[in-house]
């Protein structure tokens, strides 16, 4: 950053705190300008949010909340979370300055309070893998047999595994033994435009040890959940919540009718998410060019993109991030500072 440069944070806090949502509606807003031209935190007190330099200490303060670090270094300026997760926002305060993202694998997104992890994209017909991270590798003695079949048989589409921390006769299963086991505890919704599949944890009975996504043996990766063939585009999205029966979602969505798919809490939704801090028309996915782009649909408590690695804020950029019940809208802007903190109408 150069030295006629500074950080224009313009935070908007919700004045009511309810599952760390921000009121996108709401009237209720207390709103600050601070400008910025050294490393340092940001924080907030009550509804108040404030900075200050990086060798203060500030953790005496009583109702203190930590909202976000940021760095400036060799004409470069980042902002990174300090103890609460930072969240882009695809929801502006202004609906028509809404943005959208580009959705990877590994992407964790968040429709009002209900957290998704994408697992998955596919655009070419590949077999697919609903669970794509490596798993540990299989190593087993000669006599060992399967515990559901007693057989001792393998091939290599076929191998006996260990998949928990059982010992003894009950350590090994064959994959497709343990295949078909998993595939009895799914539910599974065909749509029009989706499938979705919704299942209880995928604990062995016996230790109660998570089964993996996956396993290796030798150079192969067995998948332990596969959901067959399904058409190109599609992608996966994974709920990172349970609902009150214990039971986890997995939505596998397909693009072969349309070329987006609205998510909401409506009953004309294609991916209904039944939770009441999700809009009727929360957001949309689009299949545009080869990529998935996510955007917000002028939801109540936005479409938020969790930070995995500290932002860089570019000249005239103007970054939208939410911690909790506090938005901050960043810019890297020219010209002289008069001073550090005003409150204004934004």
């Amino acid at each position: 950053m150069k030295k006629d440069q500074y950080v224009c944070v313009k935070s908007l806090t919700w004045a009511r705190d309810s599952h760390g949502l921000f009121d996108y509606e709401s009237k209720s807003i207390h709103k600050k300008t601070t400008k910025i031209d050294h490393s340092g935190k940001i924080f907030r007190v009550g509804n108040d949010v404030n900075f200050v330099g990086e060798d203060i200490d500030i953790n005496h303060i009583e109702g203190c909340v930590n909202l976000a670090n940021i760095s400036i270094d060799n004409n470069q300026c980042f902002l990174s979370q300090i103890d609460e997760s930072l969240w882009l926002s695809l929801r502006n305060s202004k609906p028509e300055e809404s943005k959208n993202y580009t959705l990877t694998e590994g992407t964790i997104m968040k429709l009002g309070r209900v957290k998704f992890k994408i697992s998955a994209l596919h655009t070419s017909n590949l077999e697919s893998l609903l669970f794509v991270q490596d798993g540990p590798e299989s190593v087993l003695p000669e006599d060992s047999v399967c515990r559901i079949c007693l057989c001792g048989l393998i091939d290599v589409e076929n191998p006996l595994i260990s998949p928990c921390v059982c010992k003894g006769t009950m350590k090994y299963i064959h994959i497709q033994c343990l295949q078909k086991w998993v595939s009895s505890k799914f539910s599974t919704k065909i749509g029009l435009n989706s499938v979705i599949f919704c299942w209880k944890s995928m604990d062995c009975e016996l230790c109660k040890n998570p089964y993996p996504a996956s396993i290796k043996v030798g150079r192969k990766v067995h998948a332990i959940f596969t959901a067959g063939d399904i058409q190109t585009p599609y992608f996966m999205l994974e709920s990172m919540s349970r609902d009150s029966n214990n039971h986890r979602m997995l939505y596998l969505v397909s693009f072969t009718n349309k070329c987006s798919i609205t998510l909401g809490r409506g009953h004309d939704s294609d991916l209904r998410v039944s939770d009441i801090s999700v809009s009727r028309c929360h957001a949309v996915i689009k299949y545009v060019d080869g990529i998935f782009i996510l955007e917000d649909k002028a939801s109540k408590f936005g479409t938020l993109v969790m930070l995995q690695e500290p932002l860089r804020i570019k000249a005239e950029d103007n970054i939208v991030l939410q911690v909790g019940r506090t938005v901050l809208e960043a810019t890297l802007k020219s010209g002289s500072r008069e001073d550090y903190s005003t409150d204004d109408d934004l």
